[in-house]
C-alpha cells in the first residue's frame, strides 16, 4: 500500500553500518559451482547482519563459488511463466554465515531488504526450506529480466522457490533486488505498530485494519519508523490523515493510478469494510506517535 506523496527512490544500504568485506573459505569439491554456469558472475554484493558482530559483505561471485550454482525450475508469479534460474541454495548459505547463531536461526526471523527499501520478514524455519534459492540469472539469457510494468531490475539477487508448489506470494514471498539479509533478535521486533498495551475491545475495527496492514502494507510502509522504506512513514512526523482527506486516502489505496503512475499496485479486491478498518487503524495510530529518529528541523533560507 502506498499513499499520496509517496517517494520511491532506490536506497543503498546505509553507509553508517560499515559492513566488512569477508573472504569465504575455499569451496569443497561437492560445493563447487555447477558446470552448467559459465561466464562472469555479478560483481554486486549483499550484506548479512547478525545480532552480534559486525555486518559482513559478500559478492555474488563469492557466494556462488562457496555454495555452488544450480539450475532451479519454477513457475514464477511475477514473470507469470515457467522459468529456469541460475541460483544459490539459501539454506547452506544461512547455516554457514549465521553459524554462531545456529541455535537462534530456526526460531528467529530473518529480514530480507531490497535496494529500494522493500522489506520481507520470514521465519527462519521457512527461509531454511530446501526450495528457497537466491537467483542471479536466467538459464536462457544469463541475466535477470526486469519485473513488472515499471521494469524494475530484479538483480543482483532474487529470492525464488523451486517447483510449482510455492507460487503464493503471501506465504512464500519473492523479494528482488536484495541488498541485505538480517537475522533479527528480540529487540528487533516491531513494538510501535500497535497502541501501548495493545488493542482495546472498542478498537476491533482498527485491529482488523492492522491485520491487513501488517500482511500487505508493511513491506513498503512504516508506522512509527517500523516497517518498509519504499513508501513514506504513515504516522511520523505527521499521520497521513492529518494532511490528506480521508476520502482521498481511501481512493488512493483502492486505485493509486487514478492519481499518478507509481510502483504501488491497485487494490480492487478491498471492500469498503476493509478500507474502514485501515482508516480506523491509521486514525488510532495517529494518537500514538513514536519517532525514535526525528528529522532535524528545517532551516529557513
Amino acid at each position: 500500500m502506498a499513499l499520496p506523496l509517496m517517494l520511491t527512490a532506490c536506497q543503498e544500504p546505509s553507509s553508517t553500518q560499515n559492513p566488512t568485506v569477508a573472504s569465504l573459505p575455499s569451496p569443497t569439491k561437492s560445493q563447487e559451482a555447477s558446470p552448467a554456469w559459465s561466464g562472469a558472475l555479478p560483481a554486486a554484493s549483499i550484506t548479512f547482519r547478525r545480532p552480534e558482530g559486525e555486518p559482513k559483505n559478500f559478492t555474488v561471485a563469492e557466494l556462488s563459488e562457496r555454495f555452488g550454482v544450480v539450475v532451479v525450475p519454477t513457475m514464477d508469479p511475477y514473470y507469470q511463466q515457467q522459468k529456469n534460474f541460475y541460483a544459490i541454495p539459501l539454506a547452506p548459505l544461512l547455516n554457514e554465515i549465521f553459524a554462531s547463531q545456529s541455535d537462534k536461526l530456526q526460531t528467529s526471523e530473518l529480514m530480507f531488504e531490497a535496494l529500494d527499501g522493500y522489506t520481507v520478514r520470514l521465519p527462519g524455519q521457512l527461509a531454511l526450506h530446501p526450495a528457497a534459492h537466491l537467483a542471479f540469472a536466467e538459464a536462457e539469457t544469463k541475466a535477470l529480466a526486469p519485473i513488472g510494468e515499471q521494469k524494475v531490475p530484479a538483480g543482483p539477487l532474487y529470492l525464488i522457490w523451486k517447483g510449482d508448489d510455492f507460487t503464493d506470494k503471501t506465504t512464500h514471498p519473492r523479494p528482488w533486488g536484495l541488498s541485505r539479509i538480517t537475522l533479527l533478535s528480540g529487540s528487533d521486533s516491531y513494538q510501535h505498530l500497535t497502541p501501548p498495551g495493545g488493542f482495546k475491545k472498542s478498537d476491533a475495527l482498527a485491529q482488523a485494519g492492522f491485520l491487513y496492514f501488517q500482511k500487505d502494507c508493511l513491506h513498503c510502509h512504516a508506522i512509527n519508523q517500523e516497517g518498509g522504506k519504499l513508501g513514506p512513514d504513515l504516522n511520523v512526523p505527521r499521520n497521513i490523515l492529518a494532511y490528506r482527506d480521508e476520502a482521498q486516502v481511501r481512493a488512493f489505496i483502492k486505485n493509486p493510478r487514478q492519481f499518478r503512475y507509481s510502483s504501488m499496485p491497485p487494490h480492487p479486491n478491498l471492500s469498503e469494510s476493509d478500507l474502514d478498518g485501515i482508516i480506523a487503524y491509521l486514525k488510532l495510530m495517529g494518537q500514538h506517535q513514536h519517532d525514535p529518529h526525528p528529522a532535524p528541523p528545517s532551516v529557513s533560507p
